[in-house]
């Protein structure tokens, strides 16, 4: 948050269980985040991209009451459920896209375990006996049992990308294939839609990972080379940016420095602030979680009351 500005974060709106998500965190339904859009519209000014750039520019107080709504990833129902819903209420929204998912080209890191931990929860002896063996030889430790495994999975990092390639392979899990059934990325031409219809597209890297231990010149690449491609694509003049898992850990001064040789990229998003430098944007408020919502109640304000973790 920045002066009297609340920005708000989904990552995606949907009635069914998806697979590549559902066994990371809770979502919303479409009734819910309606309830949502309703409360945001009676009690809030929720700003568009090119206000709060406005604001920035002239270096101008927020209205008391301000929100802004982002959506991070890049998921399909961004233009089947989520689009919809925006132009049925009048309200604007950023949406984050990492390059390199668009057309479904790539199945980032934590959505393959959100995979793993399916075909775990589902799988017979033979498979889990054939998983524990694969993760001993490459970690050195051997899990015994259901409940083992899947915590196992689950602290995952992205650094231990061969651990979950090879328990993807024992579990006989084909992303490629996934990817070309089940499409649950945005398309480009879905991307060029959303900004038709006045939405902002905004980068958040190529192929979500985690940033902060990029040395400068592979960070700056990463940022400009994720919000080139979003304004190829779109032809924005400006393009915002949000770190993958937040970037708290960054030096803001890295992230200002960037701004101010590519005065295109508008803001970042997720990194600490830093003082006098309203680009710099902290800590976003992660709206996911259906957690205490109604069909016709928002949970928004009990949030922005105990802002949850996330990134």
């Amino acid at each position: 948050m920045v002066g009297f500005l609340k920005v708000i974060f989904y990552h995606l709106v949907s009635d069914s269980g998806l697979p590549h998500v559902r066994h990371l965190y809770r979502y919303k339904s479409r009734r819910q985040f309606a309830a949502d859009l309703e409360y945001l519209r009676r009690n809030h000014t929720v700003l568009s991209h090119g206000e709060f750039a406005g604001h920035l520019a002239a270096r101008t107080p927020f209205p008391p009451g301000s929100v802004m709504i982002t959506f991070d990833d890049g998921f399909s129902e961004c233009f089947s459920v989520i689009r919809p819903l925006l132009l049925e209420f009048g309200l604007p929204a950023v949406f984050f896209v990492p390059s390199g998912v668009i057309d479904n080209r790539h199945l980032p890191f934590r959505n393959l375990v959100s995979l793993c931990l399916g075909k775990v929860k589902r799988a017979g002896r033979d498979e889990l006996r054939a998983l524990s063996r694969r993760l001993e030889v490459l970690t050195g430790r051997k899990p015994t049992g259901r409940k083992a495994l899947l915590k196992r999975l689950e602290a995952l990092t992205p650094a231990e990308a061969p651990v979950l390639e090879a328990a993807s392979s024992a579990l006989e899990i084909d992303a490629e294939k996934y990817l070309e059934e089940r499409r649950p990325y945005l398309t480009e031409a879905e991307v060029r839609a959303l900004a038709r219809d006045g939405f902002v597209i905004g980068g958040h890297g190529r192929e979500h990972a985690p940033l902060d231990r990029l040395g400068d010149d592979e960070l700056e690449e990463e940022i400009l080379s994720s919000c080139g491609r979003i304004r190829e694509i779109t032809g924005q003049e400006l393009v915002p940016f949000a770190f993958p898992f937040s970037g708290l850990e960054l030096d803001p001064a890295r992230a200002a420095g960037i701004l101010d040789r590519h005065p295109f990229i508008s803001a970042v998003f997720g990194a600490r602030p830093l003082p006098g430098d309203r680009r710099v944007i902290p800590r976003r408020i992660w709206a996911d979680s259906p957690a205490g919502a109604g069909i016709r109640r928002s949970n928004l304000p009990r949030l922005f009351e105990n802002p949850p973790d996330g990134g």
